[in-house]
Order: C-alpha cells, then sequence, then structure tokens
C-alpha cells in the first residue's frame, strides 16, 4: 500500500480538482513487494487527451482501468525489489502481458499471477510460491500491444 503523510499535501485550487481528489508531494512504500507503473490517456470531451501516470499494486487495477471506456493504456511497467529482481536493487521493467491462474490445493480459491516482460523474462506472484509448473489453467489477462 501507498502511504501520505499530512504534512506533505498540496492544495489544489477547486477549479482544477474532482470531487474527493487530494495531492500529496510524496508518497511511501514500506512493503519490499512489485508494484506498477502505468501511463495511460483519458479522452475528454472539453480537453482532449489527459495523459497521466499511475501506480497501482493490483494486476486487477490494471484491468479495471484498461477496461475503462476512454482510456488508452501507453505503457506498463511492473516495478520490482531487488530480491525479486536478481539485481540487488529495484528496478522498472516493461510489462508485455498478466497471466492470472488458480493456486492447487488451497482451501479457498487463490489466485497467482505471471508477469511477462517484453525482454520476455517472468516473474511469479504466488503466495505459497508455487512454481509456474504446477499453477492451475492459467489466462491471459492483460496485454500491452494487442
Amino acid at each position: 500500500m501507498f502511504e501520505t503523510h499530512d504534512s506533505t499535501e498540496m492544495p489544489i485550487p477547486e477549479a482544477f480538482k474532482e470531487p474527493g481528489e487530494r495531492a500529496w508531494a510524496c508518497i511511501n512504500f514500506r512493503l519490499h513487494m512489485h508494484w506498477f507503473y502505468v501511463a495511460y490517456s483519458l479522452h475528454s470531451l472539453n480537453e482532449g487527451n489527459l495523459h497521466t501516470i499511475g501506480f497501482f499494486i493490483h494486476p486487477e487495477q490494471i484491468i479495471d482501468l484498461k477496461n475503462s471506456q476512454g482510456i488508452k493504456i501507453t505503457e506498463a511497467n511492473i516495478v520490482t525489489p531487488g530480491h525479486l529482481n536478481k539485481k540487488e536493487r529495484w528496478d522498472m521493467e516493461p510489462l508485455a502481458e498478466i497471466w492470472r491462474a488458480m493456486e492447487p490445493d488451497t482451501e479457498h480459491p487463490q489466485y497467482a499471477y505471471i508477469f511477462i516482460l517484453n525482454n520476455g523474462n517472468k516473474y511469479v506472484d504466488s503466495a505459497p510460491i508455487t512454481p509456474e509448473e504446477e499453477l492451475i489453467d492459467p489466462k491471459l489477462i492483460f496485454r500491452t500491444r494487442n
């Protein structure tokens, strides 16, 4: 989860903000797990295309964004900590596809995700650390290029 602090909140003039919108000069992220950096454009009848960058924790948030009317994802990246990418530092890499599969042998249905990078490398997000070949019924749920 991304965290904010009241001391870093920035005022937005009422004329320029959506209801409930707030702005922050910085965010914090304490977890050492992957997250997503997604650039997208939103077509507005009044203002043309508005270009935005979003930071997301869950793959389903990217799917919801892609399925939103008037939104076009222009870039999707996965940001990974060193223990996942084996580079001993955080890294941001272009994301080509996201696959969702079922975990085997769980009491309740549980998903695992397979992230395929533009260079063909993969990261598997499995809570019980299931090897990719043991995941059940993988389905493509997101592709950056059609």
